[in-house]
């Protein structure tokens, strides 16, 4: 993710939303990542820029289904349990 502000954005370079106020350009960079997080009811959600993408019973129905739709965006996925080196505040690369 990044931004480049001036004449040198190119149009495919970021997902930017521009707003013009007078003769300034403002651009909000739109983060590319997809979060897996579990909801309270058990079931899983990935989420991209607070927009739900995709839903599944389980975190790997999640994912899959997410990488369906947005399959060369980065995912991360919520860690469910306790580990040695983790909990459920963690985050990890989904595969």
């Amino acid at each position: 993710m990044g931004w480049r502000l001036g004449s040198s954005i190119q149009k495919n370079d970021v997902n930017e939303t521009n707003w013009v106020y007078g003769s300034s350009v403002f651009y909000e960079v739109v983060m590319t990542d997809i979060f897996v997080e579990q909801k309270d009811d058990g079931t899983y959600k990935a989420t991209q820029n607070k927009r739900v993408i995709a839903k599944g019973d389980t975190q790997a129905e999640a994912i899959a289904k997410a990488h369906q739709v947005k399959p060369n965006d980065p995912i991360l996925a919520e860690r469910v349990r306790n580990t040695k080196v983790g909990s459920p505040d963690k985050w990890r690369r989904a595969k």
